[in-house]
């Protein structure tokens, strides 16, 4: 769990609360980062190859833009504080990586 702590150094920080951040819940944050980046990865590289294919499919495109869309909602709007989103992002995002790279999506 974040500690909160103020800053006492004499600079205009002083008096100004910060985070202290313990390791684990630093780590689960950016592994749910990460985890939904990989998908917005998935999409693009999908994209670019139906763009570059002599007739693409605008559907599919437009459908993979828009579901990356939502990973970048996700994804910028997750907050390192909300321990239940994290828990959840991680966990919803790396069974849909896993399903479209099985070819199930």
């Amino acid at each position: 769990m974040a500690v909160e702590e103020r800053w006492d150094d004499g600079s205009v920080l002083s008096g100004v609360s910060r985070r202290v951040w313990e390791s684990a819940e630093a780590v689960s944050y950016e592994v749910a980062v990460e985890t939904v980046g990989r998908l917005i990865s998935w999409y693009s590289e999908k994209i670019v190859q139906e763009r570059q294919k002599p007739r693409p499919d605008a559907t599919k495109i437009d459908r993979w833009k828009l579901a990356q869309n939502a990973c970048v909602q996700d994804q910028t709007t997750l907050l390192a504080t909300d321990h239940d989103a994290i828990v959840r992002v991680t966990e919803d995002y790396a069974e849909r990586l896993r399903e479209l790279t099985a070819g199930r999506g």
